[in-house]
């Protein structure tokens, strides 16, 4: 059985998750070839020692990467968090359509109010809804 991976960086972005992900899919009798290079990975790690650390040096690499784009989207986040004091998770209302504050604040006050029996007015409410 075989399989592809783009590049071994797509396979694991740890090195040690690679290292133990080869290990475990040789294991399997799971080939893996590389599809940037054709190359078997399995049997370049197995019978090549100079292939193998060329391997090593690319999952470190990888590792290397994804910790300088984790650490630059942290500073990127904390930046627009200063300057906006919002920078992550759902998007309010107010972010979306701030020219229809007004109407939306009007809706929802009437979806507060309630009615003189107790009841919530959705009645009330489907007209500014839709009008």
């Amino acid at each position: 059985m075989a399989e592809i991976v783009e590049r071994l960086d797509r396979l694991a972005r740890e090195y040690m998750v690679q290292e133990q992900l080869l290990v475990y899919l040789a294991a399997k009798g799971i080939s893996i070839y590389n599809a940037a290079t054709g190359e078997n990975i399995t049997e370049a790690v197995k019978s090549d020692p100079m292939k193998k650390a060329v391997i090593q040096i690319q999952g470190v690499f990888a590792e290397l990467e994804k910790s300088l784009l984790v650490k630059r989207l942290a500073r990127a986040r904390e930046r627009k968090r200063v300057e906006n004091g919002k920078c992550e998770g759902k998007k309010g209302w107010n972010d979306t359509e701030p020219e229809r504050k007004a109407e939306i604040l009007k809706i929802v006050k009437a979806m507060r109010r309630k009615t003189r029996n107790g009841a919530r007015p959705c009645r009330v409410i489907k007209p500014l809804l839709i009008g």
